[in-house]
């Protein structure tokens, strides 16, 4: 019977912070999370300060009128958060929403604003993303005397890193006047006493959700962690409203105590001054600071929901929905690579960031359109009438894509004379040629055909060449490897968390026994670091151990693979790969899935 894993650690985190003493009442927050029978929702992703387009959009779309007035009746109006940073009209968007928030329950409608990661980080002093206008939008908040206390503090901290006495602290001489106003511009302070729990909008922002439901559809900015699925949608906004909250007042508690300045970013831990040990806010602001409600295992903040590989996130996503008893679920956070509203997972996610601040990010608004119809992608600046929703550009992925790619190669030989680059479609491919023995041809052909027939699409489309013999292979032309990766110290983003598509790869190597596994022969693409996997010439022995670089790793499966590999029998074996492989190859397979099964863990 196979070992499963249950994620308590996740769970235990949760349970740590919803138990912690309280430090300050928070304020008044949603009382509801879940609303039905509503006729009409529409949900529009990441504004970022873009005002004019959100108006505009929100005008075609017959929620407000040439005066901003709300108009929709019984709509219900859905903001995915991020309506802050990089733009430097955020403060008018929040102005129109809380406005309409006031005004739309008179007509039986409701605005509802979901926190994503920027409302989370203007809230806790992560500025690093504001425009200097939208600072200048604040001023009005900055009285000279909390500018004047602020300089105080700023030149007392900066000459004490010079060891200057206290009197020659209280005077602060031109250069660094100089250097707080670069620091801080003017509005700076006045953004943060209106960001601050008792400010503005602050208070606003600390009265709203971080998952809600309409219908049958979960509406959150970043995505469902799987951790999710342990947890009530009140637990879930609760604990997280409730634990901001508190960061917030113990954040204020440390800065009265001088532990560190007021500018403080609240979850940067790495610039934070060390607080006198054992003090109790300090415990509890440590425990926060750890929370899985602010990293990246966040619904603010996870990306797993729109990234990750669909035999790990599918059963994850499917778990969270079950628990909060919807059918889909609507992010924003994660911009769609075609600036349209995509869809996952035979429409179980739906992604609704189209990079609205189009001077950032070359976007468009759009709007999610829930309603009798059905569910549709709504386009409001650019056409004029609703359209079903597209999914992720996957050409590598695509049958007709190989099925064009693999009939170029077959039909030239321009591309045996190294590494070419091939256009199809708008999509730029890099073609390579080696030769290769009669055998390793067979082994990396039915790599590539194992491959998809569990539906992994990890290893690139190859093609046989007969003459002279060799293998052609085709990655995207921004292809690199593990090896270059590492020596030029690039990240790699891993929106998966712990179980990834690396151990899809452990898991791959295990079942057709490669032994050649090297750092060259793990590929990204450079532009959405999509994992692909090559080198599999020296593959399915027939016997039923694991390669021995697999003995020192964390073995895994993740549940949709493991779903996958179950499905496996001799019939498809046989349909797929009998005139690669002998019936001794393939019984192998068959052998090593066995085993995989009975002795990795599977994730729960």
């Amino acid at each position: 019977m196979s070992v499963r894993i249950r994620l308590i650690c996740v769970a235990v985190a949760v349970v740590t912070l919803l138990s912690l003493p309280a430090v300050a009442a928070p304020p008044a927050v949603a009382d509801q999370y879940r609303w039905r029978d509503i006729e009409r929702v529409v949900a529009f992703g990441d504004v970022h300060g873009a005002y004019e387009a959100m108006r505009l959009m929100l005008l075609n779309l017959k929620i407000i009128d040439a005066q901003d007035q709300w108009i929709a009746g019984q709509t219900h109006l859905v903001s995915l958060g991020d309506l802050l940073d990089r733009g430097a009209e955020s403060r008018k968007a929040m102005d129109l929403l809380m406005q309409l928030q006031t005004q739309a329950p008179a007509s039986g409608g409701m605005v509802h604003v979901v926190l994503g990661n920027h409302e989370v980080m203007n809230l806790t002093g992560d500025l690093r993303y504001v425009a200097a206008a939208e600072f200048a939008a604040f001023a009005d908040f900055e009285e000279p005397a909390l500018r004047e206390s602020a300089l105080r503090a700023f030149s007392k901290a900066r000459r004490a890193e010079s060891h200057a006495t206290d009197s020659q602290a209280d005077q602060p001489d031109q250069a660094l006047e100089q250097a707080f106003a670069e620091r801080f511009p003017p509005g700076y302070f006045g953004h943060r006493k209106a960001f601050g729990p008792e400010g503005r909008y602050g208070s606003w922002l600390l009265s709203q959700g971080v998952v809600l439901v309409v219908n049958d559809s979960a509406f959150t900015h970043g995505g469902l962690p799987v951790w999710l699925s342990e947890h009530t949608l009140d637990e879930i906004n609760q604990g997280f409203m409730e634990g901001l909250t508190k960061l917030l007042a113990l954040g204020e508690i440390l800065v009265a105590e001088q532990q560190f300045p007021p500018w403080t970013d609240l979850l940067d831990q790495s610039s934070l001054l060390t607080p006198a040990s054992g003090t109790t806010s300090h415990t509890g602001f440590a425990e926060l600071q750890n929370s899985v409600y602010f990293g990246d295992q966040s619904p603010t903040w996870y990306r797993g929901t729109a990234q990750c590989h669909p035999l790990i996130e599918n059963s994850r996503v499917a778990r969270v929905l079950d628990k909060l008893g919807v059918k889909r679920v609507v992010v924003g956070h994660t911009p769609t690579n075609d600036r349209r509203i995509q869809q996952r997972f035979a429409g179980r996610v739906v992604l609704a960031d189209t990079g609205m601040l189009a001077s950032y990010y070359r976007g468009q608004p759009t709007a999610v359109i829930l309603n009798d119809d059905g569910l549709t992608a709504a386009y409001p600046l650019t056409e004029s009438t609703s359209r079903e929703l597209s999914t992720p550009d996957a050409s590598y992925d695509s049958a007709a894509f190989e099925q064009t790619l693999t009939a170029e190669l077959e039909n030239s030989t321009d591309f045996l004379t190294g590494e070419n680059t091939l256009e199809i479609n708008g999509t730029r491919v890099q073609v390579t040629f080696r030769s290769a023995s009669q055998r390793e041809v067979r082994q990396a052909l039915a790599a590539y055909r194992l491959d998809r027939l569990l539906r992994l699409n990890l290893v690139p489309l190859t093609v046989a060449n007969k003459k002279p013999r060799g293998l052609l292979t085709a990655l995207p032309a921004t292809t690199i490897s593990e090896q270059q990766r590492a020596a030029e110290g690039a990240f790699r983003p891993n929106p998966c968390g712990a179980v990834n598509d690396i151990q899809l790869m452990y898991a791959f190597d295990a079942l057709v026994r490669n032994e050649a596994r090297t750092a060259g022969s793990i590929l990204y693409d450079r532009v959405s670091w999509q994992l692909r996997i090559v080198g599999y010439e020296k593959s399915f022995g027939s016997a039923t151990t694991f390669p021995i670089y697999l003995q020192q790793i964390p073995t895994v499966l993740p549940r949709g693979f493991a779903d996958a590999l179950a499905g496996l029998n001799a019939d498809s074996l046989d349909a797929t790969l009998e005139d690669l492989l002998s019936p001794r190859q393939r019984k192998g397979i068959l052998a090593r899935r066995d085993q995989l099964m009975s002795t990795w863990s599977i994730e729960e």
